[in-house]
């Protein structure tokens, strides 16, 4: 990630952080999740990958906040920057990847157990988000998944759809609304 690229991201975590403050910070109700059962991550290594999304700091900004927001589970955890700047190293493009095969060069090159990847469907940019970059947008749906590196299998799918009566979210609440459903369904997770 270049340098100005990684101030636009901070930019946008900033501005999305403020922005939750004063709109009332909270999880999405909608959001759930889904795992294989007796899934526990502990003494593992976890690597977050930016979700897809465009554009794609929105994305971006929705893998940082779920990182930030797992630290407290006690799960090693490679943070986004760090897993692009290896990849990078390595002349690979982690958006283009979805066979397992890919899954399990990511988990060698950056020595990881599992990934986390996913999407983030949005239909409309707010014109806030058009005129100041601020992440705010009309988000369909937004999936992240843990993937298993050594088999390429989906472990864990956490879900925010859109509730029917609010269309504008801002990136941030989306990631703190997929990072607790994942909380929620891993098993033995360390409390703060």
């Amino acid at each position: 990630m270049n340098i100005e690229r990684a101030r636009n991201v901070l930019f946008l975590l900033i501005v999305s952080a403020l922005l939750s403050c004063a709109s009332g910070k909270g999880h999405l109700d909608l959001a759930r999740a889904s795992s294989k059962p007796g899934l526990d991550l502990q003494n593992s290594r976890f690597g977050i990958l930016p979700l897809r999304s465009y554009p794609a700091d929105i994305g971006s900004v929705i893998s940082v906040v779920i990182g930030n927001e797992l630290k407290d589970t006690g799960i090693e955890i490679t943070e986004t920057a760090e897993m692009i700047r290896i990849l990078k190293e390595q002349n690979i493009t982690p958006r283009s990847m979805t066979q397992s095969s890919d899954y399990r060069m990511i988990g060698k090159v950056c020595h990881v157990d599992y990934i986390l990847v996913g999407k983030a469907i949005i239909t409309t940019l707010s014109e806030k988000f058009v005129r100041t970059g601020v992440a705010v947008a009309d988000f369909q749906e937004t999936t992240a998944e843990i993937v298993d590196t050594t088999s390429g299998e989906v472990v864990l799918r956490a879900t925010v759809e859109r509730p029917p009566k609010r269309k504008w979210h801002n990136a941030e609440i989306i990631g703190e609304a997929l990072a607790a459903a994942i909380k929620k369904e891993l098993k033995g997770f360390k409390q703060p």
